[in-house]
């Protein structure tokens, strides 16, 4: 029988102490902002100062100062600082590759930094090419670009290869192929109806 009252004890203690917790909290928060206001110290979290330090708004020895206080050392607080860096995302990459301001081996080295293996970026080279829509693939058809005997009878292809020596830069920039280019001069040319 005292086992049982125990155990009852027991639980209507627990009770009681988690009605006196949840009560009493307004309390203990009145007495926490009143002791804050007289003694401000809380710290900025380490994403909160990493980001203030980046934009200029506190100095590198307030930042080391404030990650100190939270048991982050100078080394450990360098390398969070530039793990927070922000990347060009992939395709940025690909775009500035593809428009001469990064070398192949600058492309990659910035995409092995973001994860991406050599293999998938090859693919992400692919996938960013410009490809025709459907309705160029329609202009295509209509225009005898997939005619090539067609195309070239109407004088369709004429002048390419200069555009091609001229513009070359602009269309590797577009992700555009040189066969690619091609199709769309053909396309642009308006035909005499038969």
């Amino acid at each position: 029988m005292a086992g049982i009252l125990a155990v009852i004890g027991g639980v209507i203690g627990g009770i009681g102490i988690s009605i006196v917790s949840v009560t009493m909290r307004p309390v203990y928060n009145a007495v926490n902002q009143r002791a804050f206001k007289v003694y401000p110290n809380e710290l900025l979290p380490p994403a909160n100062l990493i980001n203030l330090r980046y934009r200029g708004h506190i100095t590198d020895t307030v930042y080391y100062e404030e990650m100190v206080r939270q048991g982050i050392d100078h080394n450990r607080a360098d390398s969070l600082y530039m793990g927070s860096e922000v990347l060009l995302n992939g395709y940025e990459v690909v775009a500035l590759w593809r428009r001469g301001v990064l070398t192949e081996e600058d492309r990659n080295t910035q995409l092995l930094e973001l994860g991406f293996t050599l293999d998938r970026i090859n693919l992400l080279t692919h996938v960013t090419a410009q490809i025709p829509s459907a309705l160029d693939v329609i202009a295509f058809a209509v225009r005898e670009v997939y005619s090539p005997t067609i195309a070239e009878a109407f004088g369709q292809y004429e002048g390419v290869e200069e555009v091609l020596d001229i513009a070359e830069d602009d269309i590797t920039a577009t992700g555009m192929t040189r066969e690619t280019f091609k199709k769309y001069w053909a396309a642009h040319w308006h035909l005499p109806s038969v």
